[in-house]
């Protein structure tokens, strides 16, 4: 491994614990010594251990994976690009299926998209009463026995 991996990577470790450190001090109302010192050290324990863990497993796996590396890249990121762009065109017809249904509730009709969300809702709902129902008659014949 060249300087410049290893720069890159200690770079893209430390992007990465920056971003958390900064959720995690915004989460905190206030910040003791005793948290500083845990998130530091769980921090640099971690990012330390990581790495290490992910070169030995990789070392012992190399000779299995070597043929097809290139054809596991190549399934891993055709299952990534489809997936965005799946998600890009479902975005789209949501975003047209809301602008129907903003248009369809000022008219006072109710749009597909809304139907869709109260049948789900109605359904989960079924299937509590349904448990909580179970659960009662399960009581009373415990009860009477």
């Amino acid at each position: 491994m060249s300087n410049t991996h290893i720069f890159a990577l200690a770079v893209a470790l430390a992007m990465d614990a920056f971003a958390v450190a900064i959720a995690t001090g915004v989460s905190l109302k206030q910040v003791s010594l005793r948290q500083t010192f845990r998130l530091s050290w769980h921090f640099g324990l971690f990012q330390a251990l990581m790495p290490a863990i992910g070169w030995g497993l990789g070392a012992s796996v190399q000779g299995y994976m070597e043929a097809y590396a290139h054809w596991i890249a190549f399934a891993l990121l055709a299952v990534v690009g489809s997936n965005m762009l799946k998600e890009a065109i479902l975005a789209d017809e949501d975003e047209e299926a809301a602008a129907a249904h903003g248009a369809a509730a000022q008219a006072g009709d109710r749009g597909p998209l809304q139907h869709r969300v109260d049948g789900a809702l109605r359904r989960r709902l079924d299937l509590g009463r349904l448990r909580l129902l179970r659960r009662l008659r399960l009581r009373r014949r415990s009860k009477h026995d």
